[in-house]
Formats: C-alpha cells, structure tokens, sequence
C-alpha cells in the first residue's frame, strides 16, 4: 500500500468513525423516529430533539355516517365512540378547570 492509500484509509476511518460516534449519540431519538414511523405517527424533532405529534393515526378519525339507511349499523358504534371520545376530553379538561375556578 503506497503513502496516500494509507492516508486515504485513515481518513475514510476517522470518517466512519465519527459517523457511528454521532450516530450512537443519536440512537435513542433515531428508535423514537423509526417506532412512530412504524406506527405511521405524523411527527417532527425539535431542533433540542424534542418529539412534536402531529396525528397519531388519520385512520383515528370517526365520522358520523350519512342519514342513509345503508349506515344504521354503524349509528350506535359511531354514536359509542364520539361519546367515549367526549368523556374523554371532560375527565382531561377538568384538573385544569378546578385550578382555574379555585
């Protein structure tokens, strides 16, 4: 091996290596990103590697269905989530309403 390939090898090592040093830094945030990917989470990373949520799911949404017979049965289950849904957001609103009213 001439001068400059060894030059060369030791400048591709050191490259390789400071790569998988920032990437081993990083990994945590990196499993984080590749499980809500996964999940097809809808996010972005801060610029402090905080996680922001966009949606967790557009298949999430639940829209009522359309007074068309064709979608009877599907009233009461529809009708059960919006109101577990409602439920939901009271019992979360509620801790910061009693410290707003006390």
């Amino acid at each position: 091996m001439v001068l400059g390939d060894l030059a060369t090898a030791q400048l591709m090592l050191a490259t390789v290596h400071a790569r998988l040093e920032t990437l081993l830094a990083h990994w945590p945030a990196l499993l984080t990103c590749e499980f809500l990917r996964s999940k097809r989470i809808a996010f972005r990373l801060g610029t402090g590697g905080d996680v922001l949520v966009f949606e967790a799911n557009a298949t999430m949404v639940v829209n009522p269905p359309d007074a068309d017979e064709r979608w009877a049965y599907r009233r009461p289950a529809v009708n059960k989530i919006i109101n577990a849904v409602n439920a939901m957001i009271i019992r979360a609103a509620a801790p910061a309403a009693r410290r707003k009213a006390g």
